[in-house]
């Protein structure tokens, strides 16, 4: 995949897609630029529900990831799409599922705290897409973590 591939297919994650074209660009080369790839092999663990925050979103540009929260709530997701994001709903600063790869995936990995940080200090953001980014994030953190509450166990 080229680097134009791979911020095309970051523009594509819901989020980030809901977001005007220039701010959906820009934080699309933001994602990019902060982020380092890993290929994960089924069964391969992201994260792990209970462990401490180290500060890192993912970005899944292919593949499938399993999603478990308590009480053996499951969902899927699928590329291009965050993954992470509902520790920064966290106040306790602790992952609230286990995601593993379903099969062979590809992702992007990124310190929040630097992407946070770059759009802040981004002149070409100004306060209004900034407060329509953070909206959009937090809408679909939350509606995430609903998902993970209500969904049945299984797959």
């Amino acid at each position: 995949m080229t680097i134009a591939q791979y911020r095309d297919r970051i523009a594509e994650i819901p989020m980030v897609h809901a977001l005007d074209a220039p701010v959906r660009e820009r934080v699309s080369e933001v994602l990019f630029a902060l982020s380092t790839a890993s290929m994960l092999k089924p069964g391969d663990v992201v994260y792990k529900k209970g462990s401490e925050d180290n500060n890192t979103g993912a970005v899944l540009l292919e593949g499938e990831l399993v999603v478990r929260g308590d009480n053996d709530h499951v969902f899927e997701v699928t590329a291009p799409n965050l993954i992470g994001e509902m520790l920064q709903l966290n106040k306790y600063g602790q992952r609230t599922a286990t995601v593993s790869a379903k099969g062979d995936a590809v992702l992007l990995e990124f310190p929040w705290h630097n992407f946070v940080k770059t759009l802040l200090e981004d002149t070409t953001i100004t306060q209004s897409d900034r407060a329509t980014i953070k909206e959009t994030f937090s809408a679909y953190a939350g509606n995430r973590l609903k998902a993970l509450k209500d969904q049945p166990g299984g797959s």
